[in-house]
């Protein structure tokens, strides 16, 4: 443990901060005993130099043909930033500007002179400056705002080199601009990465990678990267000043291509997709065609049938069912489903009883006056109890089961003030576990898993497992659940497609479940192609007699 102030120098560009770096440094100050010290880096790319002058330098090292193509995107992303203030409520919040010098816990401050390559891109300092940086004696450099490629000794000025976001999947996406390849190639999910800078572009050694849901336009999902992967920033530092080093990721392949401002024609391109996309989005809301789920099931433990031999349970008209988890108790065999009405835009739980390959509605189970889906049904002490999905009550809420299978009474909040989707909670070596989905923005409550445990799944506090969020990818959300063999856990969840909540279903092996540490190794996914135009499927459970799952295809509702 440090005994003394963890020091932290900010590298600037420029005094001004945007709202998500200003957040990073005041949670920093307010969580960890942290000292600052920013450090103004003053060049060619300084806030300080005229427009004009940029302009010039860029046009005589890039050319014209490439200077109209970055105009061209600029004036493309200040007409997404228009839509943006119009759709996104935090819009204007997380465009405000803040001052550094505002920061009155910080005191010491210097500035350094950036020298640029010819090409505007690689940074260099001179020897003299280097001094002043090393004389701080700095724990950690923090990339704020100052643009380029960094090489030389400011790369080890700090005993734990400099510290930078990469907003893209450096696997294969290195360079920028950040979120728009991703919609540009429709791909499913939007990487960043947290480095430390090493003089390859986004080739360090990666201490945090992420992934969020790709959004349909680029200024968008740029927005909502952004906004999703700087909490990781604090959760990094704060775990490097608890365990005096990082959590270094092994060490793969990075991509040999780097990614810049888009040309023309990829512009004209991308323009041709969202004018088609929209037009598709439109279409569909005036024939009303939505993607409608369905349950199907059939006796027999998961993977002893194809799927294809499946019975399909009908949905009653204007509703749908989806989120199928199967019990049996006292002779009978029921699945539990979300049951979702059209009219009132809302789902409540019914319950629906299986003998051999026929079926039969029983009703709702439980209702309330928001939103419930997704009802997972755990054993403790011969009494069943329900924890469905209620994220629009912020709260984990537990029912118990007080005749079965149509009435169920509401215990208590497992959880209280946190809004989650979709928890599964089970018993293992000893413990209680819970597994769910949590964030305050339903754009993002696909990708991150967090952990709980206790010694009793009724009366024990619900501790924070120490590496959440233990996912963060696609992937991440529950999606059901296998019973353990031979000791093995397994973890089912779903994977969203491009712009599509969804695509299909994943299976994973849990290979090592304690407080500190989480490790899981994807070993199936299983697509939608066991029925005909069907499009999705993203839930799976199977209580060893009888498997359940579900499929989404678009179809007309009125």
């Amino acid at each position: 443990m440090q005994s003394e102030k963890f020091k932290i120098g900010l590298l600037i560009s420029n005094n001004s901060l945007d709202y998500l770096n200003n957040e990073l440094i005041r949670e920093l100050h307010n969580t960890c005993d942290v000292e600052f010290s920013i450090i103004l880096s003053e060049g060619i790319y300084s806030h300080n130099n005229s427009t004009g002058a940029k302009t010039l330098h860029f046009i005589k090292q890039n050319g014209l043909f490439r200077t109209i193509s970055v105009v061209l995107f600029k004036l493309q992303s200040k007409v997404e930033n228009f839509l943006l203030k119009k759709t996104e409520k935090n819009f204007a919040k997380y465009s405000a500007t803040f001052d550094v010098n505002a920061f009155d816990f910080i005191t010491k401050k210097l500035s350094v002179k950036a020298h640029y390559s010819k090409s505007g891109f690689v940074v260099r300092y001179q020897a003299d400056d280097l001094e002043k940086i090393k004389a701080l004696d700095l724990d950690l450099l923090i990339r704020i705002n100052t643009p380029g490629i960094f090489k030389g000794e400011i790369l080890n000025v700090a005993k734990h080199g400099l510290l930078s976001f990469h907003h893209g999947d450096n696997c294969w996406n290195r360079g920028g601009p950040p979120g728009f390849w991703e919609v540009y190639h429709k791909k499913p999910a939007t990487g960043f990465i947290i480095q430390i800078l090493s003089e390859v572009l986004d080739a360090g050694k990666v201490v945090y990678r992420g992934e969020v849901p790709t959004l349909f336009f680029y200024e968008l999902n740029k927005f909502h990267l952004f906004k999703e992967s700087y909490p990781s920033m604090v959760l990094v530092i704060q775990r490097l000043i608890k365990q005096g080093s990082f959590d270094v990721e092994t060490a793969i392949p990075v991509s040999d291509r780097l990614f810049k401002i888009p040309n023309f024609w990829q512009l004209v391109n991308y323009q041709t997709y969202l004018v088609g996309d929209i037009s598709k989005k439109i279409t569909r809301r005036i024939f009303h065609r939505t993607g409608r789920w369905s349950v199907a099931f059939f006796k027999g433990e998961f993977g002893t049938k194809p799927f294809r031999d499946a019975i399909k349970i009908t949905n009653p008209k204007s509703r749908f069912f989806a989120d199928p988890f199967v019990v049996n108790f006292n002779d009978k065999t029921v699945v539990f489903v979300e049951d979702y009405y059209y009219n009132t835009k809302k789902g409540v739980i019914t319950a629906i009883e299986l003998a051999d390959n026929a079926y039969r509605i029983l009703g709702t189970v439980v209702e309330e006056d928001f939103h419930l889906s997704y009802p997972f049904v755990f054993k403790y002490e011969n009494q069943l109890y329900m924890i469905p999905e209620s994220y629009h009550s912020n709260s984990i809420r537990l029912y118990k089961c007080v005749d079965f299978p149509l009435k169920w009474e509401y215990q208590k909040d497992l959880i209280a003030d946190v809004a989650c989707t979709d928890t599964n909670v089970f018993e293992y070596d000893k413990r209680w576990w819970l597994f769910t989905n949590k964030n305050a923005d339903t754009k993002s409550n696909f990708n991150k898993l967090d952990i709980y445990y206790t010694d009793n799944p009724l009366t024990g506090e619900w501790k924070a497992h120490a590496q959440n969020p233990v996912v963060f990818k696609n992937s991440a959300r529950n999606g059901g659940s296998l019973p353990a063999k031979d000791n093995q856990l397994t973890r089912i969840s779903q994977k969203h497609g491009f712009c599509m909540y969804g695509k299909s279903t994943v299976i994973s092996n849990v290979k090592k479940l304690t407080p500190d540490v989480y490790e899981e190794e994807i070993i199936q996914e299983i697509s939608p192609d066991f029925f005909q135009n069907i499009k999705g499927t993203h839930h799976l459970h199977s209580n060893g007699e009888y498997t359940v799952f579900d499929y989404v295809k678009d179809e007309f509702v009125s």
